[in-house]
């Protein structure tokens, strides 16, 4: 029982965190596009930038929806999941492709942990079903 309460205690933290990472990665080329290009380089297709902020924060705002209504179920799991190899993928391939400027690999770096984060619970969650699961199957 405590095991369980501080796996949700952990998933939560991890839902606010990737919430507010999301919610302040997207916003920021929203409300201030000149800070957003002197870090991460010119960009051609502002109204482009601006669509993927609003697309990040979108993502962020359901898990902090998540995370404040105790909700962590499997589609919020992979939501969590997807968006952060999604972006991963794209910061280390376009920088490797020579597209996006070297400070993105610090954005991949954060996906990254995300993503192991979410890949030991989503596992971890998965091996406690099945425990359940074996422990009724003997029971019978």
């Amino acid at each position: 029982m405590m095991e369980k309460m501080r796996h949700n205690k952990l998933i939560l933290w991890l839902l606010y965190g990737q919430s507010v990472y999301y919610l302040l990665t997207g916003v920021w080329p929203i409300l201030h596009i000149e800070s957003f290009m002197a870090v991460t380089g010119p960009k051609n297709d502002i109204w482009l930038v601006q669509t993927v902020g609003v697309m990040i924060i979108a993502v962020g705002l359901s898990l902090l929806a998540a995370a404040r209504t105790k909700s962590h179920h499997l589609p919020t799991k992979v939501l969590g999941l997807s968006a952060a190899l999604g972006l991963m993928l794209i910061d280390v391939v376009f920088y490797l492709k020579g597209v996006i400027p070297a400070i993105y690999l610090a954005d991949a770096v954060a996906e990254l942990l995300l993503i192991l984060a979410w890949v030991h619970f989503i596992t971890k969650s998965d091996n406690q079903q099945s425990s359940k699961g074996l422990k009724y199957e003997t029971s019978k």
